[in-house]
């Protein structure tokens, strides 16, 4: 029992004497796991935010990649051609291509004409929404660094 208590009071004056030479409370996995979870849902909301004011539009376009901007049934016409060449013939490479070539023509045409656009919003705002982005970064950065 006697032993004990000199344990325990020796554990806390090595406590004590790292709080006065580091100036600071030791850190614990409890501690990480909160700054982490709490920096998580800084960055989750501070995202969240950001998105709430974006807006995405779109518009079909080939203009950057061909050069012209072709109506949309044309650009359809070789992923039909080579859907009804796979369909009869299942080995074809020229259905194969056809079809691919359409699907990736499409696809960048929709990538191409997409709009990004930022609402107006306040300065308040703005810092909030950056700034809950950063601090949550900030946080998950000190609970994995200090994992050692």
């Amino acid at each position: 029992m006697e032993d004990n208590k000199l344990t325990e009071s020796s554990e806390l004056k090595v406590e004590e004497e790292m709080k006065e030479l580091l100036g600071k409370e030791p850190v614990t996995p409890g501690t990480k796991l909160v700054w982490f979870f709490l920096g998580l849902g800084l960055f989750c909301g501070g995202s969240f935010l950001v998105m709430q004011n974006t807006i995405l539009s779109s518009r079909f376009t080939l203009m950057d990649l061909l050069g012209i901007n072709p109506p949309f049934g044309l650009v359809m016409l070789p992923l039909l051609i080579g859907i009804g060449v796979l369909f009869f013939n299942e080995k074809s490479i020229l259905g194969w291509i056809l079809t691919i070539v359409g699907l990736v023509t499409i696809f960048l045409g929709i990538l191409m004409g997409l709009n990004i656009f930022f609402k107006p919003v306040s300065l308040y705002e703005g810092i909030l929404m950056f700034g809950l982005i950063s601090a949550g970064i900030g946080l998950v950065f000190k609970a994995i660094a200090n994992s050692k």
